[in-house]
């Protein structure tokens, strides 16, 4: 009966397989190999980058709390199409290029005003939560696909 049974899991496992190719369904996610990784964290630092190279020119005009956003949608990207490791990184880098570049004294970490740890607070919390829910939500889509992909199998 054993030997029966693994015969009809090896053809259920085949024909699903086939079903599939020709729905032209992909296979379900793998995790992203370790080149692949270390390319999605240098991305979340070109991110960082260029958000402090947009927000320069404005740094005579605005106050530099208001640039915060460009920090913030650079760590939204990063969230959404790198992962939580990179998003993560790109907040706490966001924060220390924010506070070396846009908060006097200039190019060092030392902070003038109070008010700006409080910055420096919500900067990390608004991009450490926006990465944990574009992870929840990346793993809900992976779930929906292997359980379309399981369905397609059943019928």
């Amino acid at each position: 009966m054993d030997e029966r049974h693994d015969q009809v899991n090896a053809n259920t496992a085949t024909g699903a397989a086939s079903r599939d190719a020709r729905a032209g369904r992909e296979k379900p996610e793998q995790p992203p190999a370790e080149g692949q990784q270390a390319r999605r964290y240098a991305l979340a630092v070109v991110f960082v980058a260029l958000a402090t190279l947009v927000g320069l020119p404005w740094r005579p005009i605005i106050e530099p709390t208001n640039l915060v956003m460009v920090y913030l949608l650079a760590v939204i990207l990063a969230a959404l199409q790198l992962g939580r490791g990179p998003a993560v990184l790109a907040s706490l880098l966001s924060v220390l290029a924010f506070d070396l570049v846009f908060v006097p004294p200039f190019y060092t970490l030392a902070v003038s005003d109070v008010e700006y740890i409080l910055t420096f607070a919500g900067l990390l919390g608004a991009g450490l939560v926006t990465s944990s829910l574009a992870a929840q939500a990346r793993g809900q889509a992976r779930f929906a696909r292997m359980r379309d992909a399981h369905t397609a199998v059943l019928f």
